[in-house]
């Protein structure tokens, strides 16, 4: 392995975006070898706090664990490779898109990975602002919907009770039959209006992008986001899927942060399984080794009414799933412990992109 030289490094410390280089050495250990100015300006770490570690030694509990996961996989490739994942920067964790540029010997191994990195924490909020708007819409419509439905019953009974005091009702001419009249049409149109509400909620549609995506990769990032210091467990299956990306991270990171919040533990086993449906669906599982749930919330999940202790967060999660024309279930062990998720969203599994066979070489 060529270590850089201190002219190298110098000329680095003249680009103003923050630049590190990795070697790869004999035991296949992707090492940091330079670590410029702005690089060290926007981290607050000075290059000889990195220069000779991992991203394991450098930055603390999981996330270290995934920023080196990922130099594992550049070299793997070969390749061009971008990644997000969150970072402790300066005292805040900020979110980070890397591109790492592989550099190839005479016999193809990787020697060095260049890698470019820059802070799209604003966009990333405005990301998940746009998305946690379409889902809040979306159980703003179905609340909405709820109420016009439970409100629509007892206006019909309204009606039906006034059409029981107009039979064989004597006018004395004192007003009440007018009085009669209103309330009736009072209720007609309350019926009317009602309907007109549960026609517009009925008629809403989303929309779904699909794309690309690693979902152990995503589900460790969402880990990586909620349990910094790596203090649960998490057995994640690998695979690609093509379909909605942003949809399967709210819905996993809802499912995971519930599992966190309401566990009972104070370490959180979780098992999140992927599967190919085969009928245009993929399906994920989160199971964690809790308190399982209650009634109310398994009702809600398995196609019930919204109910005091079901928890809006899960309704907000089944209106977002079914409005893409996906499934949800959940169900508690008969031994009572723990409790499983499975929802399942349009897409399917797929190969893992493969490496650019011309890739540059230096």
């Amino acid at each position: 392995m060529r270590v850089m030289d201190e002219q190298e490094r110098k000329l680095l410390d003249h680009v103003g975006t923050p630049i590190f280089v990795l070697e790869i050495d004999g035991d296949g250990e992707p090492i940091y070898v330079a670590f410029n100015k702005c690089a060290c300006d926007v981290t607050g770490m000075a290059a000889s706090d990195v220069v000779g570690k991992t991203a394991k030694e450098i930055y603390p509990g999981r996330m270290g664990q995934i920023a080196y996961d990922r130099h594992i996989e550049a070299s793997r490739r070969k390749q061009n490779y971008t990644y997000e994942l969150w970072l402790p920067l300066e005292g805040q964790r900020r979110r980070v898109r890397t591109t790492l540029d592989p550099v190839l010997d005479e016999a193809a191994n990787v020697v060095r990975l260049i890698g470019t990195s820059a802070d799209i924490s604003a966009e990333q909020t405005v990301r998940e602002a746009q998305a946690d708007s379409v889902t809040l819409h979306s159980e703003i419509e179905e609340f909405v919907n709820l109420a016009a439905h439970d409100l629509r019953s007892p206006m019909r009974n309204v009606q039906y009770l006034a059409d029981m005091i107009r039979t064989d009702f004597t006018d004395l001419g004192d007003g009440k039959l007018q009085l009669l009249d209103m309330l009736e049409s009072v209720s007609k149109n309350a019926v009317k209006l009602i309907s007109d509400i549960l026609n517009h909620a009925h008629a809403t549609n989303a929309t779904t992008n699909e794309t690309v995506f690693d979902f152990g990769g995503l589900c460790a990032d969402i880990l990586g986001m909620l349990d910094p210091t790596g203090r649960h467990e998490a057995q994640i299956d690998d695979g690609w899927v093509a379909g909605d990306q942003t949809s399967t991270q709210i819905v996993v990171r809802n499912l995971i942060d519930n599992a966190f919040k309401h566990c009972g533990r104070d370490v959180v086993a979780l098992e999140i399984g992927l599967a190919n449906r085969g009928d245009g669906m993929f399906a994920v599982t989160v199971r964690d080794n809790g308190v399982g749930f209650a009634d109310p919330a398994l009702a809600l999940l398995d196609g019930g009414k919204l109910a005091p202790g079901s928890g809006f967060g899960l309704f907000g999660i089944r209106r977002l799933i079914r409005a893409r024309g996906g499934t949800i279930l959940a169900e508690t062990p008969a031994n009572g412990s723990g409790a499983a998720i499975t929802f399942t969203l349009p897409g399917r599994l797929v190969d893992a992109p493969r490496a650019n066979a011309g890739a540059a070489q230096s």
